[in-house]
């Protein structure tokens, strides 16, 4: 059930009224059921945050250091 409360907290986007297009069912399932974000997603929200807050990236993001994940050390890393 959508209330007002969930509008609120998620405005209308044009993906959720591209869900709405192919039914109200498509909707109610995109508002309830997040996605986690791809990688395409994570950097366009470091770009977005650069262009319109230069001043708080490095507290928002955290830089991990180049290492080779394969081995253990960098895993533990």
């Amino acid at each position: 059930m959508i209330t007002i409360e969930t509008l609120r907290e998620r405005p209308l986007s044009y993906s959720s009224i591209k869900e709405f297009a192919k039914s109200p069912k498509h909707y109610v399932y995109y508002v309830h059921n997040r996605s986690a974000p791809s990688k395409a997603m994570d950097l366009g929200t470091l770009i977005h945050a650069l262009l319109m807050y230069p001043q708080k990236t490095a507290e928002m993001f955290a830089i991990y250091p180049d290492v080779d994940r394969r081995t253990k050390v960098g895993k533990e890393l």
